[in-house]
């Protein structure tokens, strides 16, 4: 009997010793991932006991009041200067409008729709891209390919396939469109620009740090020469939310914006963006042109 006891004891420390191995070899082919789910799992049991939270707001002296910085009010954005069949923003106008002025689909109709093709992305993955449409051509995103489609019949025009390590989160929402140009973010913290006619990449510029859980998962927005981007990431210890402009035809980062105050130590990757919320701002945000 005791020495069933012993054989069991060695059984259940050699199954412990292999788990902590696995375990130790995922966290380091993986540790963003594996921490994220320790923390979720870790956070999850600690709401249990958790007390009432409070709510503690800090002012800057510095803040001027949105009036005073000029900003175009909906109505003013370019919204006339996208064709009426296109959809080259996830959003479709810088206003964000959502809307079509299309009428051969309507409320008699509409009724009468059927499938006319499907395009399988043959990849096992969440699929939450905002489907873009210019010139014609369909275009999408997953985690790692960007591609075109002929609407009609649902044929690859080209489709480009990016090799990186997976992501925990592996969600893309999808593409931007400017200037025969496609725009597009990464989960490890990349923003790539491709050739619209031929899906040929025609650069990356890099706006985030992955080793803290950082990622470009948005579709970004494109006009006036600009692709402007923010990075996810910030639930996340160590990850900081900014947003950029990039040049639209080489990538070359513009200006950058910290939504949280820059800190001493903070990695700096471009001009920084004037603001009234940042002692460290220093500039005004150029043009794309400049």
């Amino acid at each position: 009997m005791k020495r069933k006891s012993y054989l069991i004891a060695g059984a259940l420390i050699a199954i412990g010793a292999i788990g902590a191995a696995a375990a130790g070899a995922l966290y380091y082919a993986y540790p963003v991932q594996v921490s994220t789910y320790a923390g979720l799992t870790r956070n999850y049991f600690l709401t249990w006991f958790a007390p009432p939270g409070t709510t503690t707001t800090e002012m800057n002296a510095a803040y001027q009041d949105a009036a005073t910085v000029g900003l175009a009010s909906p109505a003013e954005a370019p919204s006339r200067s996208v064709t009426a069949g296109d959809w080259p923003g996830y959003n479709r106008t810088l206003a964000s409008e959502r809307y079509s002025p299309l009428s051969e689909i309507n409320t008699n109709n509409v009724g009468k729709l059927k499938v006319l093709c499907t395009y399988d992305v043959d990849q096992y993955a969440a699929f939450e891209s905002g489907l873009i449409m210019v010139d014609n051509a369909l275009i999408g995103t997953t985690q790692f390919d960007i591609f075109s489609l002929n609407p009609a019949t649902c044929t690859e025009n080209w489709r480009t396939h990016e090799v990186y390590p997976p992501a925990l989160l592996s969600a893309n929402r999808g593409a931007a469109y400017l200037d025969g140009m496609l725009f597009r973010g990464t989960q490890d913290g990349r923003v790539l620009g491709y050739d619209f006619k031929t899906g040929r990449r025609m650069w990356e510029t890099t706006i985030s740090d992955p080793k803290r859980g950082e990622s470009v998962p948005s579709a970004p927005i494109a006009w006036n020469g600009l692709v402007f981007v923010g990075n996810a990431g910030g639930d996340f210890k160590g990850g900081k939310g900014r947003m950029y402009a990039l040049d639209g035809k080489t990538g070359k980062i513009v200006w950058e914006y910290f939504l949280v105050p820059r800190a001493e130590g903070d990695p700096i990757r471009g001009p920084q963006g004037a603001s009234p919320l940042s002692c460290w701002a220093s500039t005004t945000p150029p043009r794309a042109s400049e």
